[in-house]
């Protein structure tokens, strides 16, 4: 399979776990919001076609969302 470098995967970003409690996980329905505060030093991994592929800081800029590569998995 030959790749071009202007081909485009689909990625997805995993940004951990959130603790809820059990009244807001019940209360979960289509259009419901949970709110929390980003902690200090968000890390995330960034998963290609299901696997993970990187390691990265997670920093929030004005509306911009920024990962930066910390390790390649």
């Amino acid at each position: 399979m030959k790749t071009s470098m202007s081909q485009t995967f689909c990625c997805s970003l995993h940004l951990g776990e959130l603790e809820v409690s059990a009244a807001e996980l019940l209360a979960l329905r289509p259009g419901a919001r949970i709110g929390f505060k980003p902690p200090h030093g968000l890390e995330g991994v960034l998963k290609v076609a299901g696997g993970d592929w990187a390691k990265a800081s997670v920093t929030l800029e004005g509306e911009d969302v920024w990962l930066e590569v910390k390790e390649l998995l």
